[in-house]
C-alpha cells in the first residue's frame, strides 16, 4: 500500500492509503509514502515538496479547511451514487456485462476510499 496526499489549490487537504491513486477528475494526488518529514493536512505543496503551514490562524481556521474537504467528499459521493445507477440496473436486470461489474467495482471501491477519509476529519 502507497499513501497519497489530496490536493487542492496546492494545499494538501486529506491522506489516502491505497494501491494506487484514486482516479477522481479534477484532484491530484503526491506519492508521500516515503516521505520524511511526513506533510500533513494543511501543509502547502510547492510542485516538489511540502513546506508545513507556520500554524492555523485558529481552530476555527482548522474546521474551515476539514468542513471544506467534508463537503468536496460528500459532492464526489453523490457522483459514484449518480454514476451507479446504470451499471446497477443492468446487473439487475440479468443484462450486465463484465463492464458493468468492473465499473461497480471500481464506483465502489471509491466510495469507500472516501468514507474511509471521512473518519480521518475530525
Amino acid at each position: 500500500m502507497k499513501t497519497f496526499a489530496l490536493l487542492q489549490n496546492d494545499l494538501l487537504w486529506s491522506i489516502i492509503v491505497a494501491e494506487e491513486p484514486p482516479q477522481w477528475r479534477e484532484t491530484v494526488f503526491v506519492d508521500i509514502t516515503e516521505m520524511s518529514p511526513r506533510p500533513r493536512v494543511g501543509w502547502y505543496w510547492t510542485g516538489a515538496e511540502f513546506e508545513a503551514p507556520e500554524t492555523f490562524e485558529s481552530e476555527q481556521e482548522r474546521q474551515r479547511i476539514l468542513q471544506t474537504r467534508r463537503d468536496v467528499i460528500a459532492v464526489q459521493l453523490k457522483d459514484i451514487d449518480v454514476l451507479s445507477v446504470r451499471p446497477l440496473r443492468a446487473v439487475a436486470s440479468g443484462a450486465g456485462d463484465d463492464f458493468d461489474r468492473d465499473k461497480l467495482q471500481n464506483l465502489d471501491a471509491k466510495a469507500t476510499a472516501l468514507r474511509a477519509e471521512l473518519l480521518t476529519l475530525v
